[in-house]
């Protein structure tokens, strides 16, 4: 059963790129500096890929914490049972995914019925939409202090995740922080749009995911010989 929930993993990060990347047309994203008007055209204009897209994304999202479950049952064998790092990141992983439910239904708000509302009304929610998926990143924080935290502290001869992902999880919990600023700005790398609040910051995410994937399986095998041992 635990292989089986780690490929929740897999196949969350590849759905949601596609429904976020491809479908629904947010790489890159609408940027936090247009009017009400260009806002209104982006949603009239992309207006079925956009609901196609999320409404997939809600379909993806659970995986989430699929997933987030199976890593913290390995977490609990590298921190030892009486720890609280692995009940900390599970909790983080259901977060996130209500947090992805939030926004997403947002954006879907947004979408729907677009004739009956005015370009302003349409920009109000996406704003809210935008600062519910950023504001709350920190969320996705406490994930990655977690994981970080527990393989850290892995006393075996041969941890079960390498220490350098474990430095990769902090340094994600950082840069997802960065996300707090886009309530300041309306350009440059902190919008909500910019190099490192979205590119970084969602790309690092991306990619902790497709890292952490990996070791997980290896520390499932891991696990599989040390109860043969």
């Amino acid at each position: 059963m635990w292989r089986i929930c780690a490929w929740a993993g897999p196949i969350y990060l590849v759905g949601t790129l596609v429904s976020w990347a491809a479908i629904a047309g947010f790489l890159p994203p609408p940027r936090e500096y247009w009017n009400a008007e260009e806002v209104y055209s982006f949603f009239t204009d992309n207006n079925m890929r956009i609901r196609v897209g999320m409404a997939l994304i809600l379909v993806f999202a659970p995986l989430y914490y699929v997933w987030s479950s199976v890593l913290s049952r390995i977490m609990a064998r590298a921190e030892g049972q009486d720890g609280v790092l692995s009940s900390i990141e599970l909790l983080g992983g259901f977060g996130t995914t209500l947090v992805t439910f939030g926004s997403v239904a947002g954006w879907l708000s947004a979408a729907f019925d677009t004739e009956l509302k005015t370009p302003q009304d349409i920009k109000t929610i996406t704003d809210y939409a935008w600062f519910w998926f950023n504001a709350t990143a920190a969320v996705t924080v406490t994930q990655f202090v977690a994981v970080g935290s527990a393989f850290l502290i892995d006393r075996r001869a041969q941890p079960l995740f390498p220490r350098w992902m474990c430095w990769f999880s902090f340094a994600m919990a950082v840069t997802l922080v960065l996300a707090l600023f886009t309530p300041f700005f309306h350009q440059g790398p902190f919008a909500w749009h910019g190099l490192l609040t979205y590119y970084v910051g969602l790309g690092g995410y991306f990619a902790w995911i497709i890292c952490t994937c990996y070791f997980a399986f290896k520390a499932i095998a891991a696990l599989e010989k040390e109860a043969l041992a």
